[in-house]
């Protein structure tokens, strides 16, 4: 027996790993190995415990979850940015894209303002204007019918 040896809990507060003393290293119970010395910014994410506790890096996201989950809640993270679908080049919430497309984007399919007075052209939301502009005398005489 080695008397130099001993184990201990790991440094990480929120991991439950045994480490050696004599090997600097720590064994989890599905054989992941670390030196325990991890900490925020570190470059080599493969030395760090894969059970500590870290925040989604997504704006507004309260959820914390271990290391080893984050691509999981990244999966499904309502507040993960997608780029809009339509190509608009907007970067939109995942639980907001639904909206966006529907009221937001410039690129959807927008019927005239005028349609109630009988205009049956759809454009591109961004195009509203211009066809407003573009086609004033064609409204006015379907105001005036």
């Amino acid at each position: 027996i080695d008397r130099y040896s001993f184990k201990y809990h790991c440094r990480n507060g929120s991991c439950s790993c045994v480490q050696s003393e004599s090997s600097g290293s720590s064994n989890h119970d599905d054989g992941e190995v670390h030196n325990g010395k991890g900490g925020e910014g570190e470059e080599d994410d493969t030395r760090l415990c894969k059970f500590r506790l870290v925040p989604c890096p997504n704006k507004n996201c309260a959820e914390t979850f271990s290391y080893k989950h984050r691509a999981e809640h990244d999966a499904g993270c309502g507040f993960k940015p997608l780029p809009c679908p339509s190509a608009c080049g907007a970067m939109v919430p995942r639980a907001e894209m639904h909206d966006h497309v529907r009221d937001q984007c410039v690129l959807r399919r927008a019927e005239c303002p005028l349609s109630n007075v009988g205009c049956t052209v759809v454009v591109q939301a961004k195009d509203i204007s211009a066809h407003l502009n573009d086609h004033a005398d064609k409204h006015f005489m379907l105001v005036a019918n």
